[in-house]
C-alpha cells in the first residue's frame, strides 16, 4: 500500500518463456489510487471463500450478490457460494462496473 491508500498494481509477462526466465518478476508496475485499489481487493477477495467485509461491497451489491445465490452473509462478510465461484468473473465484473 502507497500512502494515501493508493497501490502497486503488477502484470506478469504474457509469454511464458519470459516468465520461466525471470519468476516473480512484473512485467509493468502502474500505481492506481485508492478507489481503484479498493475495487481490486473486493473483486479479488470475492475469489476466497473468506469473501470481503459486507461494507466494502455496499448494501445494494450485497443484497444483488445474495440475491442471485452468488454469495451468503456470513459474520458480517460477503462469502461466494459454489455458484459464486462459478461466476467469479461475473462477480469481478459487476464490482469494478460500480466503480
Amino acid at each position: 500500500l502507497l500512502p494515501g491508500g493508493g497501490g502497486l498494481r503488477a502484470t506478469n509477462p504474457r509469454k511464458a518463456a519470459a516468465y520461466l526466465a525471470a519468476p516473480g518478476a512484473a512485467a509493468e508496475r502502474v500505481e492506481i489510487g485508492p478507489r481503484e485499489m479498493q475495487l481490486d481487493r473486493s473483486w479479488l477477495g470475492m475469489r476466497t471463500s473468506d469473501g470481503v467485509e459486507e461494507a466494502a461491497l455496499g448494501t445494494a451489491l450485497s443484497d444483488e450478490f445474495v440475491g442471485a445465490g452468488l454469495a451468503e452473509r456470513r459474520a458480517g462478510r460477503i462469502c461466494p457460494t459454489l455458484r459464486g465461484f462459478l461466476m467469479a468473473d461475473r462477480i469481478a465484473a459487476r464490482i469494478v462496473q460500480t466503480g
